[in-house]
């Protein structure tokens, strides 16, 4: 229900790998150094959207989503309660699918599934046995995603980045048919999370996959702070709330399917206690993503998140769109 980093960073790399030439095409789209992030769906207002918390809660039976928003009053970050019970004693749910937005919209992203069948050459009929599906992301959705580098690429560098997107791509699976064609506008805004921190207890957001590996050099879905490059630290079970998955993306140059991955899920959340406060360094590192793949937009974080601070979310309702209202009218092909 969104767009991989690896979409953006495939699209990047079929324009621009031989041109950079390989030591260079290294360090964008190998190294981390370049990362290209997840889009998410906007709200209706053009609000910027975040995976949904994993930490959320709502009473069984009783929606907190009304008219596409959250209220906030029937919500409960599940770990700040005493014994994790609600009020009352009521069951909890947990708050799984969707997006939400710091104003508390919640956006779902819109799909669509067509059913298919391969033809027999020789007889112009369906083919025996080959009935497939397409489930695909609806048109005239607009999605939107962040691209950071370190400062060592030029201006020079970033140009032939953005003239890539200044005409359309084609993204995601069938692009051959009538599937993956997109249109990318670059908005021009640094709309960088801040990531502060002065206690010993943090807690991370996840807002895309993490993929960590222990010391050993083999992936880990339980993560102490230091397989994150962070201070000696312990991982919270009883605070956390992880949701796994395991994937192997398929390389449309080498035809073949990459490494499996084994991922902390988006919108899981990671409560850890630390030995030692973090450094500016700590800071940077986790600005920059944690784990590996982050080229492929994984391992962004959000460090103590202020949504996430209390025990019920406090929204705000001031937080401005950073584009105009999608235009429902507009013709965009679907995503597979």
């Amino acid at each position: 229900d969104y767009i991989p980093g690896s979409a953006l960073l495939g699209a990047t790399a079929a324009r621009l790998y031989q041109e950079i030439g390989n030591s260079r095409a290294f360090d964008w789209f190998h190294s981390g150094k370049m990362r290209f992030g997840n889009a998410y769906p906007l709200t209706k207002e053009g609000c910027q959207t975040f995976p949904m918390p994993a930490c959320w809660h709502q009473a069984k039976g009783k929606s907190s989503i009304e008219g596409n928003k959250v209220d906030a009053g029937k919500v409960w970050r599940l770990d700040k309660r005493e014994n994790n019970t609600l009020p009352d004693n009521q069951q909890p749910q947990q708050l799984r699918s969707g997006y939400i937005s710091l104003n508390g919209s919640v956006v779902n992203s819109e799909k669509s599934f067509r059913m298919k069948t391969a033809i027999n050459a020789e007889t112009g009929r369906a083919k025996d046995a080959a009935l497939f599906g397409y489930d695909a992301l609806q048109a005239g959705q607009r999605f939107y995603a962040q691209i950071h580098c370190d400062d060592d690429f030029t201006d020079a560098e970033l140009q032939k980045l953005k003239n890539v997107f200044a005409s359309p791509v084609l993204l995601g699976r069938s692009r051959s048919a009538e599937y993956g064609r997109v249109t990318i506008d670059i908005i021009g805004t640094n709309n960088t999370i801040s990531q502060k921190s002065s206690e010993l207890e943090i807690t991370l957001w996840l807002l895309s996959d993490l993929m960590a590996i222990d010391q050993y050099g083999q992936p880990t879905l339980t993560p102490s702070s230091k397989d994150l490059g962070l201070p000696e630290g312990k991982l919270q079970a009883n605070k956390s709330f992880l949701r796994t998955r395991r994937y192997s993306t398929w390389n449309v140059c080498k035809k073949s399917y990459e490494m499996e991955r084994q991922v902390i899920s988006k919108g899981s959340v990671l409560v850890y206690k630390l030995e030692a406060s973090l450094t500016e360094e700590h800071l940077n590192s986790i600005q920059m993503g944690l784990g590996i793949e982050r080229q492929a937009g994984l391992g962004q974080v959000w460090l103590n998140p202020p949504l996430l601070a209390d025990e019920q979310p406090k929204f705000d309702s001031s937080v401005k769109p950073l584009v105009n209202t999608v235009n429902k009218n507009e013709q965009t092909t679907e995503l597979p």
